[in-house]
């Protein structure tokens, strides 16, 4: 099992992430979502705990090209389609996937935080003792960073930008945030539990990369909508991917 805490600065206040975030995965899963592959979301719609309101969302993930070819070799057909259920009590996000063939020899679970700051909590995500001493700590720049060929956008580096950033963005830019996200992981399958494990989180990295510069680069966008106006895009998302996914299922 590999546990490793990606802390992402990011040029928001806590509150104008809150939408940003929202419009960033509901315009990407539009975006992304092909007859094929993509994202269907089943469930959306609000919770309490605690006192506390919230979204739970509930979508099924169907990833088959974005896995490598030896993982899809090894692996039951099943496990390309991901039931992901996520409770959003922002600023705290709990979201887990789950591949039912697998059962608990699988487990994809990321919580994450959002704080004030520049990457200076020691323990965002209120981990126990036995988690802290064995996470692995990795900051993500939405600037300095990689993407690899098949996720890299130059349009959307935030250097392009109509308010673009510098490399010495982190010590300049005001406000700033962080996103804390904890990402475990386990794919326990004999002879390439090692090799699968790392592929995840590093693809789990990519995709928190890839979407943190959209969010950027869709601020000017984002920053003049009401939560309603996101709430509409969900929607208007949600019926996209049903659509092409209700295609899919006739065609086959």
């Amino acid at each position: 099992m590999i546990l490793k805490e990606f802390q992402m600065p990011l040029p928001f206040t806590v509150e104008e992430y809150y939408i940003g975030a929202l419009y960033m995965c509901a315009r990407g899963m539009a975006e992304d979502s092909t007859k094929d592959d993509g994202i269907e979301v089943l469930e959306n719609i609000e919770c309490e705990k605690d006192g506390r309101k919230g979204r739970y969302t509930r979508k099924m993930f169907h990833i088959r090209s974005y896995l490598p070819r030896y993982l899809q070799a090894v692996t039951p057909h099943g496990l390309f389609n991901m039931l992901e259920t996520s409770t959003n009590m922002y600023p705290v996000m709990t979201t887990v996937y789950h591949a039912s063939l697998l059962g608990d020899r699988f487990v994809l679970e990321i919580k994450s935080n959002h704080v004030v700051g520049d990457c200076d909590q020691r323990n965002a995500l209120r981990m126990s003792k036995k988690d802290l001493k064995r996470r692995e700590i990795d900051v993500i720049d939405i600037v300095k960073d990689v993407l690899d060929e098949q996720n890299d956008e130059p349009d959307f580096h935030p250097s392009c930008q109509p308010v673009p950033l510098k490399d010495d963005w982190r010590d300049t830019s005001n406000p700033m945030m962080t996103a804390y996200k904890s990402v475990k992981v386990k794919l326990a399958i004999p002879g390439i539990q090692g090799r699968a494990e790392r592929f995840i989180v590093d693809l789990v990295r990519q995709v928190f990369l890839k979407y943190h510069r959209k969010c950027y680069a869709w601020a000017p966008i984002w920053r003049e909508l009401t939560l309603e106006q996101i709430r509409e895009i969900e929607r208007d998302a949600d019926g996209q991917t049903r659509s092409l996914h209700s295609e899919s299922a006739m065609s086959n």
